[in-house]
C-alpha cells in the first residue's frame, strides 16, 4: 500500500508541476516576450521551444499558441521538440482553460514555408517550395510529445523523410496528434509522420485528425505515416487510429501502394492496432507487391515472428484509386503466416469498395457513394451506415496509457457529438447528426484566386458568405466586408503592399474558414 501511495504522489506532483508550467505563444502579442502570460507571449514559437528546452523544471510544460503563421528561418531548421513538451493550439489568444479554443476559427498554422511565398499544389516540381523546410517539427523528447489542434503544413525535400512531423530518437514513449490537420507535404518518404520506437510498452494515438494532400516522391517508400517498433529485442506496441481523415496522401511514382499508413515490427516484435470509424478517400495506389495486392496500409515484418494484429471497425474505404484491399504484403502466402493478424471476430461494419479478402464481420461492399455530399466534401455517411457501427471498440478500455487527456475522442471530426441521442455511431469519422445540418468543418469550401494576386480577388463557396475580413501578418485587419449575404465576391485589394494576408469567411448558416493568399 505505501508503493502504491507513493506512486499516485508522484503522479500528482507530476500533473500539479505541469499544470504550473504553460508558456504562451502569439505572434500578435506586444508584451515582455517572455510566455508569462498572452499579452507578454512570446511571438515566435521557437523561442517558447528553446525555452521550455532550457530546464528539467519545465519537464511536460505547455505550449498554448494563439491563430496564425508561425515558420522558421530557414531551410535548414525545424521547430525542435524536446523535455515532453505539449503543444496546443487553436486560441484566439485570451482563453484561460482549453475547452474555451474554438480551433476552426482560430486556425494556428505551423508552415515549412519559411520564406512566406507558397502558391500551388505541393510536389517535387513546384518552385515555390525548393526553399522550404524539410521537416516543420522534429521531435527527440523522451517520454510524451502531444501535438493538438494545428496545421502542420508545406514541408519540401526530395531527400529527406517526416516531413510534418520527424521524431528523431527512438526514445519516444507516447506520441500523440489529436485535433490536427497535416496537409500539404512533400518529402522523400513518410510525408506526415515518421515515428520509430525502440521501447517496449510505446504508443501512438492519432485522434481526429485530418491527413491530407500530402506528397511522397520515393516510390519505394510511398507511406505518409510510419509506425516501426524497431528495436532488436521483443517490443509491444499499442497503436489507435480513431476518428481521422485520410485524403488525398499520393506519390509521385508508379509505385503507389500503402499511401497512407506503413507499420513495421522488427525482433519478434508485436504491434496492437486499432483502426477505428476512420474514412479513406482519394488516396492513390498503383503499385502492388509479389501478392498482387494494392493496399492503403502497409504491413512490413523484421522476422522473428514479429506480428501486426490488427482490429479494424467502422471505417470507411471508398474511391482511392487502384486499390484493392486495406492491408498488402504481408496477406496472403503461407510463407508469412501469422506476421498479420487480423481479428475477424473483433473486425465489424466496415465499408469498403473492393473485395473483402479479410473475411471481416458484416462488410458493406459498395459500387456508390457511401457519402451524403462527396463532391462538397460532405463525408457523412448516407442514412445506411448512420447507425450501425459496432460500439465494442470504440472504448477506452483498449488504451494502453498512463497519460492524463489521452482518451478515446467524445466528439467526432466535424466537432459534433460521436454518438446519436440513442447512442448510435455512424461508420467514419464523421457522426451522422440530425440536428446540425450540413455544419462539418469539411463540407463547406472556399476558393480564393488568383493566389498571387496583383489587384482583384475572386471568393467563391458553395456555402453563403456572411462576411469577409482580411487580416495582415500582424493580425491587423486590412479590409472587411460584413453585408457579403452570397456565394461569390470580388474585391480590388491593389492598395495593399506585397506580402502574406489571411482571408476569413463567415456563413451565415456554417463555421467559418480561413485562407493564405499572397500578393
Amino acid at each position: 500500500m505505501k508503493r502504491l501511495y507513493i506512486t499516485f504522489l508522484a503522479i500528482a506532483i507530476s500533473l500539479s508541476a505541469s499544470a504550473l508550467n504553460r508558456f504562451y505563444v502569439d505572434d500578435d502579442a506586444t508584451g515582455n516576450n517572455d510566455g508569462s502570460s498572452w499579452v507578454d507571449a512570446y511571438t515566435d514559437l521557437n523561442d517558447a521551444l528553446l525555452h521550455v528546452a532550457s530546464s528539467s523544471n519545465y519537464i511536460g510544460a505547455e505550449i498554448w499558441i494563439a491563430e496564425g503563421f508561425y515558420t522558421r528561418l530557414s531551410q535548414n531548421q525545424s521547430f525542435l521538440v524536446t523535455n515532453d513538451a505539449l503543444l496546443y493550439g487553436g486560441f484566439s489568444g485570451n482563453e484561460t482553460d482549453l475547452n474555451e479554443r474554438d480551433i476552426q476559427n482560430h486556425p494556428t498554422i505551423i508552415s515549412g514555408d519559411v520564406d512566406w511565398n507558397d502558391t500551388g499544389a505541393p510536389s517535387s516540381s513546384n518552385s515555390s517550395m525548393l526553399l522550404n523546410a524539410a521537416n516543420v517539427f522534429k521531435v527527440s523528447s523522451p517520454n510524451r510529445a502531444l501535438f493538438d489542434g494545428l496545421i502542420i503544413e508545406r514541408a519540401y525535400s526530395t531527400t529527406e523523410s517526416g516531413g510534418g512531423i520527424n521524431v528523431i530518437s527512438t526514445s519516444l514513449e507516447n506520441l500523440q496528434i489529436s485535433n490536427c490537420i497535416i496537409r500539404e507535404n512533400v518529402a522523400k518518404n513518410r510525408a506526415g509522420v515518421l515515428y520509430y520506437s525502440d521501447l517496449n510498452g510505446s504508443g501512438f494515438y492519432l485522434f481526429n485528425n485530418r491527413i491530407e494532400d500530402n506528397v511522397n516522391t520515393d516510390g519505394s517508400s510511398s507511406y505518409t505515416i510510419e509506425f516501426r517498433a524497431s528495436s532488436s529485442n521483443w517490443t509491444y506496441s499499442d497503436v489507435h487510429f480513431v476518428n481521422n481523415l485520410f485524403k488525398n496522401n499520393s506519390s509521385e511514382s508508379s509505385f503507389q501502394m500503402g499511401t497512407c499508413a506503413k507499420f513495421t515490427a522488427f525482433g519478434g516484435s508485436d504491434i496492437d492496432l486499432y483502426l477505428t470509424n476512420n474514412t479513406f478517400v482519394g488516396n492513390p495506389q498503383t503499385g502492388t507487391n509479389t501478392n498482387n495486392v494494392s493496399s492503403l496500409i502497409v504491413y512490413q515484418h523484421g522476422g522473428g515472428g514479429s506480428a501486426l494484429h490488427a482490429f479494424v471497425n467502422n471505417n470507411i474505404f471508398y474511391n482511392n484509386p487502384g486499390a484493392n484491399a486495406i492491408f498488402g504484403e504481408s496477406l496472403q502466402g503461407s510463407s508469412v503466416t501469422g506476421e498479420l493478424n487480423i481479428s475477424n471476430t473483433s473486425s465489424n461494419q466496415n465499408v469498403q469498395d473492393f473485395a473483402d479478402n479479410l473475411n471481416l464481420l458484416n462488410t458493406h461492399e459498395v459500387t456508390s457513394s457511401p457519402f451524403v455530399d462527396a463532391a462538397n466534401e460532405d463525408y457523412t455517411p448516407i442514412a445506411a451506415y448512420q447507425t450501425i457501427g459496432d460500439l465494442a471498440y470504440y472504448d477506452n478500455q483498449f488504451l494502453n496509457n498512463s497519460y492524463p487527456g489521452q482518451e478515446y475522442p467524445t466528439r467526432d471530426l466535424a466537432g459534433n457529438p460521436r454518438f446519436d441521442g440513442q447512442g448510435n455511431l455512424s461508420i467514419g469519422a464523421y457522426q451522422y447528426d440530425e440536428t446540425a445540418s450540413l455544419e462539418h468543418v469539411a463540407e463547406v469550401n472556399f476558393n480564393v484566386f488568383p493566389n498571387p494576386f496583383i489587384e482583384e480577388v475572386h471568393i467563391q463557396s458553395n456555402s453563403t458568405i456572411e462576411s469577409v475580413v482580411i487580416r495582415n501578418t500582424m493580425g491587423q485587419v486590412v479590409y472587411e466586408s460584413h453585408e457579403v449575404n452570397s456565394k461569390s465576391y470580388t474585391t480590388d485589394l491593389s492598395a495593399l503592399d506585397a506580402g502574406v494576408y489571411f482571408v476569413n469567411v463567415e456563413y451565415v448558416d456554417q463555421k467559418g474558414q480561413s485562407s493564405k493568399i499572397v500578393k
